[in-house]
């Protein structure tokens, strides 16, 4: 299973399958690939994909104080770091040299026990990047959604001078950092997510500032924010607005119904709405995650277009 070299084993991993259906291995040691600067002929390619399901990251999005998930990358802190092909709905792919240069030995035996035989092909967005070096934006939804977030935050500050949408504190920050499309059916997995995306944009949405839109009377008859964006979209007579109103408070519901209390009536509504009964959890999740980037966009829209500028 592992080879010896120096102070370092290496891993075993399904690079291909036989006629007959038997699995091909091979190490991940880099000293031991083929590149191509001619290193080691007749061995496989350093850049063969490795291919594992996608609920080998489940772990890492579990523990965000130690490790952080990003578009094309995990991280452990300052100890190792990784490139992976994240922009698959059902699977990741790594470099067969990127597991042995990158990850200690420890990690190499997790990761082999989420091992499959390839399957398709790597994504283009990882193709353009890693071997035609050409930047491309990723089409993941949780790679859209946090730089969204990303580019909300900052154009609240540049342009209006205090934040829509509250920082989380750091307490809080996990949050953020949970965000993807759930790899399984858990109904656990699911009501997280939609906590944390409640967190980040109800719980979030600067009434302090919201205030200064709205009369005395209003800011003392309104009841939550999300009632007090909805006021102000409406007296600055924007667009079609309503359908993130209605997003929003389908989330704060389903919060309500759902995972913070039992589930019973209530919840079965919310389900309906969001479409759970008759999809898998991370289908439905992902509809939910393309809503949320709706919404992020027309925030952005909102502030460029001047609709959160104080008279």
């Amino acid at each position: 299973m592992g080879i010896l070299r120096g102070a370092k084993k290496y891993v075993d991993f399904i690079i291909g399958i036989k006629g007959d259906g038997e699995e091909i291995l091979y190490t991940c040691n880099p000293g031991k690939l083929s590149n191509f600067f001619g290193a080691n002929p007749g061995a496989p390619n350093y850049l063969i994909p490795v291919y594992f399901r996608k609920e080998v990251l489940d772990k890492y999005y579990r523990q965000p104080s130690k490790f952080s998930i990003e578009d094309s990358y995990l991280r452990c802190g300052s100890l190792w770091g990784l490139q992976i092909d994240n922009h698959h709905p059902d699977k990741v792919c790594v470099w067969l040299g990127d597991l042995g240069r990158d990850l200690p030995y420890s990690e190499q035996l997790y990761w082999r026990s989420f091992n499959i035989p390839p399957s398709g092909c790597i994504s283009s967005t990882y193709y353009n990047r890693q071997i035609l070096a050409e930047f491309t934006d990723s089409d993941r939804p949780e790679h859209i959604f946090f730089s969204l977030y990303t580019k909300l935050m900052q154009l609240s500050q540049d342009i209006l001078g205090w934040n829509l949408l509250l920082p989380l504190t750091k307490e809080d920050e996990y949050h953020l950092h949970s965000i993807r499309i759930p790899s399984t059916d858990e109904q656990k997995d699911f009501d997280e997510l939609i906590l944390a995306l409640t967190k980040i944009f109800v719980d979030s949405l600067n009434e302090r500032e919201l205030n200064h839109f709205l009369s005395q009377d209003e800011v003392n008859e309104i009841v939550g924010s999300i009632s007090r964006l909805e006021k102000i979209l409406a007296k600055k007579n924007v667009g079609v607005y309503q359908p993130h109103i209605k997003f929003l408070r389908n989330l704060q519901n389903y919060r309500s119904a759902g995972s913070a209390h039992r589930k019973g009536k209530n919840y079965k509504k919310i389900a309906k709405e969001l479409n759970i009964p008759n999809s898998s959890l991370p289908v439905v999740f992902e509809g939910i995650l393309n809503k949320s980037n709706d919404f992020l966009r027309f925030l952005i829209d909102c502030i460029n277009n001047g609709v959160f500028f104080r008279d």
